[in-house]
């Protein structure tokens, strides 16, 4: 393990070249200089990733528009920030520094005040120190929202505060795990230490996975790797009733946020892997897992075989989840849309006891078979439904709400409509909202009756009614012993035949107290009574 350590030691010694991918934000920019705020102007912000968990940060054309005077003083450029996971899901990024402001680019402006205020701050021999800044921000992939802090007390008298967007982003329902973790390398495994893995519900039936300030612990060794996150995962519902997430590519790792640790070997070992052109591929993995409320459990394989000769697996939680009772319903299921009905097709429905009076309702592979014509849909889940006693002694369930419709498992179907529907339907602001559904139903032990009213009229001009089952249970009447349908003195007989036979059916047990005995009479003579 020792020579391990000394392997990837070895290998951070070399610095190497990066790949930038970037993306530009149009955000509203407010400057605010000693105390007065400008009016809101639009600014472009580019963010260049430079594929090593950091980025590249430049707003360009920076300009000073105060009582209609303009001081063109150029771009700002932030490089090599790095960037870490928040707990509100967000990447974030810091900055305590000097900087050189540099010229702008606007066609007609030949002089920009930022390289000359730069030059203006030196040290002792006269030496240009650049501008002290203060920069803190945090992104997604639609926005973006950074304050920078320029301090030019020493040179202008001047304290110039920049906010560029606004600190107003959708916050993401999010879940701490906390789970022990055991690192097998090339097949000797590590003591469990404790580790938290957060997961962030997008919204849109997809989940982000970090495991915060991942750590090698060998043989009192510490390896401070840093931050494994993997976004956008595709959540599907198992036989199993938990929630499925798979992944199979590269990562970047990113650095973690100990106090103390400066060096994170995760992001320099990233740069390691590189293409054919000498660009940084990330480290590949292949991540499997499953979950629930209540746990986790995750394994990941991190192949670094052609990097420094390791096979490494993390192994994040237990696989001892308490399973939930399940049954399978196979009933007929017709689709109307727009007025048209499918011919029955069958279909199986699995429903989920979740054990505190709710049920986990998923319709697995639903497609629409029409005219000879396919389109696979997905699966239809709808969880935490509140199950209630009916008269009739049926279990019934309800539910009017949005969900998103998640892919299928057919072997050999690649495309499934139902995601890319769930994402048509969103807020003013864009997000997605999912498909809005009116889903009543009702069940026993045998067979199961549910109606789907799918409400696409927004998104796809139609009206989808899904039938699955029929309405045609036999129905129990209270105190109808002999089981003719009715409720008469032919029943008090079979309960007085009962009690001399001593038989237990529950049937006879009308009053419902676990006996059959004279009070059962007396409950049919007063349901008699009644009629």
């Amino acid at each position: 393990m020792k020579k391990f350590l000394l392997t990837f030691l070895c290998a951070l010694t070399t610095l190497f070249g990066v790949a930038q991918n970037s993306k530009v934000y149009t955000e509203p920019l407010v400057v605010t200089i000693n105390g007065k705020s400008t009016e809101p102007q639009s600014a472009d912000v580019t963010v260049y990733d430079n594929g090593d968990g950091t980025i590249n940060f430049v707003l360009k054309n920076f300009i000073l528009d105060i009582d209609e005077d303009k001081l063109y003083v150029g771009n700002i450029n932030v490089e090599n920030l790095s960037v870490t996971k928040g707990d509100d899901g967000l990447d974030h990024i810091s900055f305590s520094g000097n900087i050189f402001i540099q010229e702008g680019d606007i066609e007609g402006v030949d002089e920009w005040a930022g390289p000359m205020i730069s030059s203006l701050n030196k040290d002792e021999e006269g030496n240009p120190l650049g501008i002290p800044i203060v920069l803190d921000g945090k992104m997604n992939s639609d926005k973006l929202y950074v304050t920078i802090d320029i301090d030019m007390q020493n040179i202008l008298q001047q304290v110039i505060y920049v906010q560029v967007g606004t600190d107003d982003f959708v916050s993401k329902d999010s879940k701490v795990y906390t789970e022990p973790l055991v690192v097998t390398i090339n097949g000797k495994s590590t003591e469990p230490q404790s580790a938290d893995v957060t997961v962030y519900d997008n919204g849109d039936g997809t989940i982000n996975f970090v495991l915060k300030n991942f750590i090698l612990d060998i043989d009192e060794d510490k390896l401070y790797v840093g931050n494994i996150n993997v976004e956008n995962l595709s959540v599907t519902k198992g036989d199993d009733g938990l929630d499925h997430i798979s992944f199979s590519g590269n990562i970047f790792i990113q650095e973690g946020d100990i106090e103390g640790v400066d060096e994170w070997a995760g992001p320099m070992i990233s740069s390691l892997n590189k293409d054919e052109e000498g660009n940084p591929l990330g480290i590949p993995i292949v991540l499997d897992g499953k979950m629930n409320s209540e746990k986790l459990y995750v394994t990941i394989d991190i192949d670094m075989q052609s990097i420094l000769q390791q096979v490494i697996y993390v192994q994040v939680g237990t696989d001892d989840f308490v399973s939930k009772d399940s049954k399978v319903y196979t009933e007929p299921l017709v689709v109307t849309i727009n007025g048209k009905s499918t011919e029955p097709q069958s279909a199986d429905v699995t429903v989920y006891d979740n054990g505190d009076g709710t049920i986990n309702f998923v319709l697995k592979n639903f497609i629409l078979d029409i005219d000879e014509d396919k389109l696979y849909v997905g699966n239809i889940n709808v969880e935490n439904l509140s199950v209630t006693k009916g008269d009739d002694s049926l279990d019934h369930i309800s539910f009017a709400g949005n969900i998103f419709i998640q892919e299928g498992d057919i072997e050999g179907v690649d495309e499934w409509a139902g995601p890319l529907i769930s994402s048509l339907n969103k807020d003013e602001e864009g997000n997605p909202l999912g498909i809005p559904i009116v889903l009543d139903g009702k069940m026993n032990a045998e067979k199961l009756y549910v109606t789907i009213d799918i409400d696409m009229q927004n998104i796809l001009q139609q009206v989808i009614y899904v039938q699955v089952g029929t309405d045609d249970f036999v129905v129990n009447v209270k105190g109808d012993a002999n089981g003719d349908g009715k409720v008469d003195i032919a029943d008090v007989v079979a309960i007085l035949n009962a009690m001399a036979s001593d038989l237990t059916d529950s049937k006879f047990d009308v009053n419902d107290d676990g006996k059959i005995d004279i009070a059962d009479v007396v409950a049919v003579l007063n349901i008699m009574a009644q009629q």
